[in-house]
């Protein structure tokens, strides 16, 4: 049986999230694609946009909502160290918490990784918000009854 037919002898919520997942995939490679002409890729940017929300935020914070390992924060934010984007700081309070801050250069890229998302987010889907926003409804709808 070829691969098409197999896929639509699938029910449609296999169909769904096979789709959905590609989806993200292909837009995450084609963010990256964007980001890597500065020196970053998502993850990065994601980290970033939550400390400039949040200055002076601990690494577990950061653990926590990008949903990472401690070790995997630690490399990540090292790596963002080294690029001048953030900085770490040792907690008054506490001595084993490392508070971290953006820099200048950390919240200048925060708004151009937004814009690069923006941008990419039009050319891929068109400016048809609405159906962009019913689309992400139907995810969130599903995401609520899985759990």
């Amino acid at each position: 049986m070829k691969e098409e037919n197999l896929i639509k002898s699938l029910p449609l919520g296999v169909i769904l999230g096979k789709t959905l997942r590609e989806l993200h995939l292909a837009f995450q490679t084609r963010i990256n694609q964007e980001l890597s002409a500065e020196g970053i890729t998502i993850e990065h940017l994601r980290l970033l946009k939550i400390v400039v929300e949040n200055e002076g935020c601990d690494q577990n914070f950061l653990a926590q909502n990008t949903q990472r390992g401690k070790s995997a924060m630690t490399r990540i934010i090292g790596t963002m160290i080294e690029n001048g984007y953030v900085t770490k700081q040792t907690s008054e309070t506490d001595g084993r918490s490392n508070l971290i801050h953006s820099t200048l250069k950390g919240k200048q890229l925060a708004g151009k990784g937004l814009m690069i998302l923006t941008r990419l987010t039009k050319e891929l889907f068109g400016t048809d918000e609405q159906e962009l926003n019913k689309l992400i409804a139907l995810a969130n709808k599903t995401i609520e009854k899985l759990k």
